[in-house]
Formats: structure tokens, C-alpha cells, sequence
């Protein structure tokens, strides 16, 4: 993928970048985010490591929760203790993991004795 992009960035003033990503089959916005990345000095590397080191950080929360809180209670695990990720990135990863929380569900109160219950006879 990065040769493509490298192709598109060399050509960029001779072509436009919407016929060249769609020559190459590439999505426009990878092309510009790889584009403004590379010119602000980031590394593709980078941001794989810090997702990799994000999802063990999800993990562990996650076990500790014993395997119950979701995206929105994992988002906030780590806003307090000071990790910044949106919830988009929290969800994507803990997709990626393949762990997801757990809703409880409503109790229904099936069975309601009557008040007289101990004073009948049990004619059964």
C-alpha cells in the first residue's frame, strides 16, 4: 500500500489524486491520511504500537471487570487514568480482541403470593 501511495504523492502534480486512487484502487482518504501523517512525522509503526498496546491495556480491564463492562465503562477506565482514545477506537479494538460486555437482563417477578397464602389449605 505505501508504494502505491508513494506513486500517488510523486505523480500528484501531473494527475489528479481522484484518478489516481481509483487507477490504483485505493481509498482517497487512506492516500490524504497517509499524506498528512507522513508530513507530520508520524510513523504507520507508531500508531500500530500504540493500538497493540491500547488493546492490552482494554484486556486488562476488561478480565478485571470479570469480563462484564462494555465499550462505555472501558472508554472511562481509560479516560481515568489518563489514556486517551476515543470510544470509536475503544470499540474497534475490543472487536478486534473479540470481547464485548455484558447487559443484564431485566428480572420479571413471575410468581406473587397472595396474602392469605398461609392461612388455605393445600388441597393438592
Amino acid at each position: 500500500m505505501n508504494d502505491k501511495y508513494l506513486l500517488i504523492a510523486a505523480e500528484e502534480g501531473n494527475h489528479s489524486i481522484a484518478l489516481m486512487c481509483r487507477l490504483l484502487r485505493v481509498d482517497r482518504t487512506g492516500y490524504h491520511r497517509w499524506h498528512a501523517d507522513r508530513g507530520a512525522g508520524i510513523d504507520p509503526g507508531s500508531r500500530r504500537a500504540r493500538r497493540t498496546r491500547l488493546g492490552a491495556v482494554i484486556m486488562g480491564m476488561w478480565l478485571a471487570s470479570r469480563k462484564a463492562h462494555g465499550v462505555r465503562r472501558i472508554h472511562a477506565d481509560l479516560a481515568a487514568v489518563g489514556e486517551p482514545a476515543s470510544r470509536w477506537l475503544v470499540w474497534k479494538i475490543m472487536c478486534e480482541l473479540g470481547i464485548a460486555g455484558v447487559q443484564p437482563r431485566a428480572r420479571k417477578r413471575t410468581t406473587i403470593p397472595a396474602d392469605d397464602a398461609g392461612h388455605r389449605k393445600d388441597l393438592i
